[in-house]
């Protein structure tokens, strides 16, 4: 069973459910899950994995599988179902739950007791507190980070999440802190579709979170949703993450609801009757709108719900959990539906918005009611497809192809060997980028992934074999290889898994001939393969003189001290990184671009790849042609396969030369990126 994430839960007594997440940035190693992933394609959302993350105080248990009656055991007026078995029904058959306090015993995942989560307890707060309503936030959100990525992210499988009140903060949270290379968190997530119900996406505070204090509500959790609490700046960090992506983008959506102060209806907003502020019981309304999202919908009705257009559907009030009680000085008692467990086939009438910050507008519209919408809003997203492309896998030393060995049988089946002299079935391949920038490839004629053997000995360690399903990718990065640049236009192959390079073994002899191994800790002439079906390797031709990178084949980039290849990154396949050195300039790259203009101000561009590119103040220096130089510094990390603008320059005969370094002031272990760079002709003059 895979490492399974958490969510907090609400409180029971009184009224306010809170949310979490926490700040991030990247550790040194991510936690080894213990069952493997799926690479999909064509993929139907309620097959990938649906992550369950509940709210404070809460259980997996109490959250997605309780159903039927209330705090005081009367039978809840619609009709309903746990949501579980409502999503069960509904054709989800990757089901997820995962929780994050001590206590829980019925969770898929819980995220304290997990022995390989160790990355997030850099944060503030003492380790007896784990576990309980007094762990903060920030810290439970980078362990759901860490728990995607080790699970899911970094073998190619997406998720989808459904996020109860302060659940929808820590998975807010933990997409919006990783997109930010925030640190201890990992580098990348691939969530889908995110739907949250009834999450305090503006914190819990004012009237709300008063009535939850008076009830006894109380701990570092609670604390942390405040706004108002300037102890913690948890619900601040959280504002700047509105709509917060994943890898391949993320859908958003949020399922709210308003109990009108003056309108009872249902019977049961007694939070609302004390505060007159809209909300369901627990968590102002407007709070639960307080995030711009791609899709947003309003239950029940507003206050004062006599003025026109207020009302929605009384009888869909939504309060915000099963078992909630009632106030000490309260008659009436939370009386449901409840948005988890309304599985009415009828209609109602809500509010709805598309790519909005604030509250739905207008007249309210048809709408269903919360489970069938909740189940239609995790399939709005498709899933997209992993980028996958056939490439030629040719030895550059001996010039043969390689091939899988699907006649050898046993530990040798599938074998890959550089013996073929044409291309046929055996040896044709697709290589799918992962999220993370790393690759698997995968041989054409079984359909199996290559994976290096690393359980071999002797001659055989390493081993290549084409013999993982797709169904089969981890738990550990056996199948995850590295595409290498060289500087003659060949590549080399890295295994992630031991860091040695692929060999085509050509002392061996017999059918061992050529037996490809990751086994070596240097590139020579046996670690070499080329893309081309002539076995000669092939240099990169950008176009035109006013842009140019890596590998050009006019010899316009140079490079200087270290720098690290990026697998096949970039914008033509040739990124290189290095890490940044504080303020003592070691490595370098340079760029001579020529045919600008000699009358207009030229915009120089560089195309940011996804990965290695995070460092804050990179040093750039422009140099035009009878003209001085200057100097600009660009924020990378914001960048994801764009171009942008470095600097401005003139130059008298069209050509001119930038540079980047390593001495911007950013340090280890940030990281810099080179790949392309491009002049671009303005409609200013230059003045010379």
């Amino acid at each position: 069973m895979r490492h399974r994430f958490w969510h907090a839960p609400l409180w029971r007594l009184a009224a306010v459910v809170c949310l979490a997440v926490g700040m991030a940035a990247l550790p040194l190693s991510a936690p080894t899950p213990v069952a493997a992933a799926t690479i999909r394609y064509g993929a139907d959302n309620r097959a990938i994995p649906l992550l369950l993350v509940h709210g404070f105080t809460d259980t997996c248990y109490s959250a997605w599988n309780v159903s039927g009656a209330n705090s005081q055991d009367v039978t809840l007026p619609q009709p309903n179902s746990d949501a579980w078995t409502y999503l069960t029904n509904s054709g989800f058959s990757n089901i997820r739950e995962v929780g994050y306090y001590n206590t829980e015993s019925r969770c898929d995942e819980n995220l304290v007791t997990d022995s390989g989560l160790t990355q997030c307890n850099s944060f503030g707060g003492s380790t007896g507190d784990y576990g309980t309503k007094n762990d903060r936030l920030d810290r439970l959100s980078c362990l759901l980070s860490w728990y995607i990525y080790a699970n899911y992210t970094q073998y190619g499988e997406p998720v989808n999440v459904l996020a109860h009140s302060m659940g929808g903060l820590l998975i807010r949270f933990a997409l919006g802190a990783t997109a930010a290379h925030a640190a201890y968190l990992p580098p990348v997530l691939w969530v889908n579709n995110v739907v949250t119900v009834a999450t305090p996406h503006g914190g819990l505070g004012g009237p709300y979170h008063q009535a939850a204090a008076n009830n006894g509500v109380s701990g570092v959790q609670f604390d942390m949703m405040n706004p108002a609490n300037t102890s913690y700046s948890f619900m601040s960090t959280i504002g700047g993450y509105q709509r917060p992506q994943g890898w391949g983008g993320t859908r958003w959506a949020l399922i709210t609801a308003s109990d009108a102060s003056n309108a009872v209806g249902d019977g049961g907003p007694a939070v609302s009757f004390w505060a007159s502020v809209d909300g369901d019981g627990v968590v102002p309304t407007d709070s639960q709108l307080a995030m711009l999202a791609d899709w947003k919908v309003e239950y029940g009705a507003r206050t004062p719900s006599l003025v026109a257009g207020n009302v929605a559907d009384l009888s869909t009030q939504y309060e915000h959990e099963t078992g909630l009680g009632c106030y000490a000085w309260i008659v009436v008692c939370f009386n449901g539906p409840y948005f988890l467990n309304d599985s009415s086939g009828n209609g109602t009438q809500a509010w709805t918005c598309s790519m909005c910050a604030g509250a739905p507008g207008g007249s309210p519209v048809a709408m269903s009611r919360s489970l069938l919408t909740i189940a239609t809003e995790l399939q709005q997203k498709p899933v997209p497809d992993l980028p996958t492309s056939g490439f030629v896998f040719r030895s550059n030393a001996n010039g043969y192809y390689v091939s899988a060995e699907l006649g050898y049988t046993g530990a040798s089946y599938a074998m890959l060997r550089a013996r073929a002299g044409s291309i046929g079935a055996w040896e044709s391949w697709t290589r799918v980028q992962l999220p993370t920038g790393h690759y698997v490839i995968r041989n054409n004629a079984n359909g199996y992934y290559v994976s290096a053997e690393l359980g071999y000995a002797g001659a055989n360690y390493g081993e290549l074999r084409a013999r993982t399903p797709n169904n089969g990718i981890g738990p550990t990065p056996s199948e995850i290889f590295d595409f290498v640049g060289n500087a003659d236009g060949t590549y080399s192959l890295r295994s992630v898994a031991n860091g040695l390079f692929v060999s085509a073994e050509l002392a061996y002899t017999g059918s061992s001939y050529a037996e490809m191994r990751a086994r070596a800790s240097g590139i020579g002439g046996w670690e070499e393969f080329n893309y081309t079906t002539t076995g000669s390797g092939g240099c990169v031709n950008y176009g035109a003189g006013n842009i140019t990178g890596p590998d050009s084949c006019a010899g316009t980039f140079s490079s200087h001290s270290i720098w690290f290849s990026g697998g096949g990154l970039g914008l033509l396949g040739r990124e290189i990184w290095t890490y940044a050195n504080g303020s003592v300039p070691d490595s370098t790259a340079r760029w001579q671009l020529s045919g600008l203009s000699g009358l207009y101000i030229t915009e120089i561009d560089a195309f940011i790849p996804r990965y290695h590119s995070n460092a804050t103040h990179v040093h750039y220096t422009l140099c035009g042609t009878g003209n001085a130089c200057n100097t600009d510094y660009v924020n990378q990390s914001p960048y994801y396969d764009q171009w942008a603008v470095v600097g401005y320059l003139c130059t008298t005969d069209g050509a001119a030369t930038v540079t980047v370094a390593d001495d911007g002031g950013d340090t280890y272990p940030r990281q810099i990126a080179a790949d392309a760079v491009r002049g671009v002709r303005t409609t200013m003059r230059c003045t010379l």
